[in-house]
């Protein structure tokens, strides 16, 4: 990109000029007065004569004012800054044209000390007729005036203006031209893009929230934001070309340290199984044998959860369920006990030092209460809701988890093996969904604040969970080891984490968790990372359930679509289980170990004729001499025609055999590509190779590629 200062379209202000110099280009033009952008054009197209100025403006949530930032802009290097203030806030910001991106950051300054909850919004006009905002890879909405577009999720349970996006990316497209606008995960915030339409075209933009408090000690009325705009290449390919430009500016948010994907174990014995490789068992959540998995290829863990602490109370019946009286009665006697008594749950801890790590970590209510949570269903104990902030001095309950992590390292070592990274539970479960009202807790947040209905400034859990996320992800880096993660319900969860994980993991249930719009969200976070599937039949509150083998088969092709690994064996079954799936694990998994071997490209360049009701992911490139089209028929009725692939460079003996069917299919050459001659039944797979005759011929003989 360049920068030039010259005057826009003849207006008398003159602007400065923000300007790609890749095909795509994407023109910004701001005002030099004011910083406001007048307009915004995108491969070449949706010039701005009848749209007002976008730019950056801030809402006091309390008093309801807005008021746009304004300040001297000067050209500054190879972009522009503005130093300015809006409503008693002291704001700076810089936007600079870098590589093919323009990248617009924020700082926010509160001189007067106090709480203030704040919106920023960023805006950027967009003039165009026939606008559509994709929601993600399948689903998109037609643009129209006076509707606001988003796909956002709340941060905590009840509240309606804590919005965070659950891509970290939208955008706007025409089919022919498209504007994007990112938001880099890292850190946590409440992020909510949007588009909002107007009369000939609208607004693409996002809004920052967050409260500016003196009271959060590490930031210090501190707060900063920062987003990316970008013009797709391919516009024709909507939300999939807005995504690889999302990976494409965040290389660092995907990086894959995993050398081959595979299913996730838990409590499972292989240890009896013949040909276990059936079922590519590659992480072990509950390790029996460090050596033992070693020898099968399998990466053990240490197991940890944030965001909870449980307390054991074998001597009270369940029935009724214990007051808050009785939990911290309960909590007193922990405290009054023998200090120097070892604790069994966590290597080298007293009780003395678990009873502080509570004290010092469990989180408030509004109430000022300790916020506590009923029976286990696996066991006679309670618990205590927690922020496992490293932060916290003294004894906490990330101290606590990390003596565990240092007691499994010792024994792999003992075993002549090595520990392989640390496992995370409840990523995204309920407890990430509370806010903490402990206000000497704010004073070791790295993040700013957030607020609740009645404006009190809150540390909403999820915040906490990431800090504790992120402490394991730079120690397991520096160590070479891995981060496997638990989010049950990712379509729930506040923050992003996949960033953070090496191995993304969901439980699901028989009939609930693996829709497809979810299993969308889950390979678009993830890239080109595995993510595993783990069938729960008895997870509390959701069963225990019994499961057939058509809903684990169900399971299978629901993942398969989208290359992702489903261990649908269940938990805590009998060996017949095992092995009474065994078939369908033969039958489905082999294409998925060829897609995380060929890796996910979400723009497919591969189109079913008719569309009907036919859903396809690529993976792989035949340029480089193989593709996997995975495909679904979604419909109630069987379906014939034939997929269209664009190939500028095919083998000149070029082959497709379905991996699920076993069969060749039907190849020609076609305009721009290759034409596929494909039937598929009603709700049923397929996963279409296609390549060189050697290469084909290879991977049906099971030859390492």
């Amino acid at each position: 990109m360049h920068l030039v200062y010259y005057p826009y379209y003849e207006k008398e202000v003159p602007n400065i000029m923000v300007v790609t110099d890749t095909a795509a280009r994407l023109e910004l033009a701001f005002d030099a007065a004011t910083g406001a952008c007048t307009a915004v054009r995108a491969h070449g197209r949706w010039e701005n004569t009848a749209l007002s100025a976008g730019g950056v403006c801030i809402t006091d949530v309390v008093t309801g004012k807005t008021t746009p930032v304004c300040g001297a802009v000067r050209r500054d290097g190879r972009g522009w800054t503005l130093d300015g203030e809006a409503d008693g806030l002291q704001v700076t910001l810089r936007f600079a044209a870098v590589g093919e991106t323009a990248r617009l950051a924020g700082t926010l300054h509160n001189p007067a000390g106090g709480d203030r909850l704040v919106a920023v919004t960023c805006r950027f006009p967009v003039e165009g007729a026939g606008l559509f905002w994709p929601d993600d890879m399948e689903t998109k909405r037609p643009i129209v005036p006076g509707e606001r577009y988003t796909n956002a999720t709340n941060i905590a349970q009840d509240q309606f203006d804590q919005m965070v996006s659950l891509y970290p990316f939208g955008g706007v497209t025409d089919g022919t031209a498209s504007l994007a606008i990112g938001v880099p995960m890292d850190p946590p915030g409440s992020r909510e893009i949007f588009f909002e339409g107007a009369e000939g075209g609208g607004y693409l933009g996002v809004v920052f929230r967050m409260v500016l408090s003196d009271k959060t000690l590490q930031i210090a009325d501190r707060g900063a934001f920062s987003l990316v705009l970008y013009a797709p290449e391919a516009p024709e390919w909507g939300f999939r070309a807005m995504a690889q430009g999302y990976y494409d500016r965040f290389p660092e948010q995907f990086v894959r340290r995993v050398k081959e994907g595979g299913n996730w174990l838990f409590q499972h014995d292989y240890t009896w199984l013949e040909n276990v490789e059936d079922y590519h068992f590659r992480f072990n959540e509950t390790p029996g044998s460090y050596l033992g998995d070693a020898a099968h290829s399998i990466v053990p863990f240490q197991y940890t959860a944030p965001g909870e602490v449980w307390m054991e109370w074998k001597e009270r019946p369940k029935d009724p369920h214990p007051t808050y009286e009785e939990f911290m009665e309960r909590f007193a006697e922990l405290q009054r006990a023998d200090a120097s008594t070892p604790y069994q749950d966590f290597d080298g801890v007293t009780l003395g030092q678990f009873a502080e790590a509570i004290a010092n970590s469990a989180i408030h209510t509004k109430e000022h209460k300790y916020r506590t949570l009923g029976w286990h269903a696996y066991g006679p104990t309670v618990a205590f809701i927690t922020n496992h902030s490293p932060s916290i001095p003294g004894w906490n309950l990330y101290r606590l988890q990390m003596q565990n992590v240092k007691k499994a390292e010792r024994q792999a070592k003992e075993e002549g093996a090595e520990l392989g990274g640390v496992y995370i539970d409840n990523m995204t479960w309920g407890y990430d969904n509370w806010y903490n009202y402990r206000q000497e807790h704010f004073a070791y947040s790295p993040y700013p604040l957030l607020w609740d209905d009645d404006k009190t400034p809150v540390l909403p859990v999820a915040f906490t969970q990431y800090e504790y996320a992120k402490a394991i992800h730079d120690q397991m880096r520096a160590q070479d080891k891995l981060i496997l993660a638990n989010s049950v319900f990712p379509e729930k969860g506040a923050v992003c984490y996949t960033h953070l994980v090496d191995v993304p993991g969901s439980e699901v249930g028989p009939r609930w968790g693996h829709d497809l719009w979810i299993q969308r969200l889950r390979r678009t976070m993830a890239y080109r990372k595995p993510w595993c599937l783990l069938l729960t039949n008895d997870l509390p509150k959701l069963g225990p359930k019994e499961t057939g083998l058509a809903e684990k088969e169900q399971v299978m092709k629901d993942s398969l679509l989208y290359g992702l690994f489903a261990n649908i064996i269940g938990y805590r079954v009998p060996r017949d289980d095992y092995e009474a799936c065994r078939y369908l694990f033969r039958k489905y998994l082999p294409p998925v170990v060829l897609a995380d071997h060929l890796g996910w490209r979400p723009v497919t360049r591969a189109a079913f004729e008719p569309a009907a009701s036919m859903l396809t992911e690529r993976f792989g490139c035949l340029g480089r001499g193989m593709a996997l089209y995975t495909a679904m028929n979604t419909g109630d009725e069987a379906y014939t025609g034939r997929l269209r692939i664009e190939a500028p460079a095919v083998p000149a003996d070029a082959a497709a055999w379905d991996m699920v069917a076993g069969r060749e299919l039907p190849l020609t050459a076609a305009e721009g590509g290759l034409a596929c001659e494909v039937q598929l039944d009603a709700g049923d797979v397929a996963a279409i190779v296609v390549a060189g005759r050697e290469a084909l011929d290879s991977l049906k003989e099971g030859k390492p590629l």
